[in-house]
C-alpha cells in the first residue's frame, strides 16, 4: 500500500501524517459529504438522513489520522461532552 505524507504546521510545531490511498479516498468522501451537508443547511434544504449517516465514522477516522483523543472522565471513559485534543506524546528520557 502506498503512503502519502501530509505536512501540517500548527503553532510552529510540525506534524507529519502518513495516509494510505484508502484513507485518502475516505478523507475525500468524508469532507465532500460534510460540504454537501453544509450546502444543504445554507440553502435551507431539509436535511436528509442518508447524508447524515454517511458522516458516521468520520469523527473516528479523523481522530485516528490526526492523533486526537477525547479527555477521560473520572471513571477513565472517553468524555463525549468535551472537545478533542491532540494526544500528548511521551517524552523520551535522554
Amino acid at each position: 500500500m502506498t503512503k502519502d505524507t501530509l505536512s501540517i504546521t500548527k503553532k510552529g510545531n510540525n506534524m507529519n501524517i502518513k495516509i494510505t490511498e484508502v484513507q485518502k479516498e475516505r478523507l475525500l468522501k468524508g469532507i465532500n459529504n460534510l460540504k454537501e451537508l453544509n450546502n444543504d443547511v445554507r440553502d435551507t434544504i431539509p436535511l436528509e438522513y442518508h447524508k447524515l449517516i454517511e458522516l458516521d465514522g468520520l469523527e473516528y477516522f479523523l481522530s485516528e489520522v490526526f492523533k486526537l483523543e477525547l479527555p477521560k472522565c473520572e471513571h477513565n471513559y472517553a468524555n463525549r461532552y468535551r472537545d478533542y485534543r491532540f494526544i500528548k506524546r511521551e517524552k523520551k528520557d535522554a
